[in-house]
Order: C-alpha cells, then sequence, then structure tokens
C-alpha cells in the first residue's frame, strides 16, 4: 500500500509492506535502493530535491509609539 500526504512544500510517500519479522532490513534497503535507481533512471522525469533556511538572527527593527 501507498499513501501520500501533499502539503505546499513537500510530498510524502508511505510504503507499507508485509515481510517477515527476520528479513525487515533487508526488504527496506533493497526497496530503497530500487527507488533510488528507478529514480536516476528516468532521464531527469523525476527528481528528488530539498531546501533548508537557517535564519541565525532576527534583523533589528525599530518601533515608534506616539502617545495620546
Amino acid at each position: 500500500m501507498v499513501s501520500l500526504i501533499a502539503n505546499d512544500n513537500w510530498i510524502k510517500l508511505t510504503l507499507r509492506y508485509v515481510v517477515s519479522y527476520n528479513k525487515q532490513r533487508a526488504t527496506k534497503t533493497a526497496l530503497s535502493i530500487n527507488i533510488l535507481e528507478k529514480t536516476e533512471g528516468s532521464n531527469g522525469k523525476l527528481k528528488f530535491a530539498s531546501v533548508t533556511f537557517q535564519f541565525v538572527e532576527a534583523p533589528e527593527f525599530k518601533v515608534n509609539v506616539k502617545q495620546v
């Protein structure tokens, strides 16, 4: 089963599969490698992208208040 969650920043795909307990890690690795290989072999039709912004310090601002 594949589920999809989308918002204005990204999409999240969740893959659920049934596998015996002693093959969980190997299966997850094999699926991940297969997904990456298919993505790389898509001739640019499918790409992964990520961006991270870090705000180190808020800019200085001044506020003038007039008392009545």
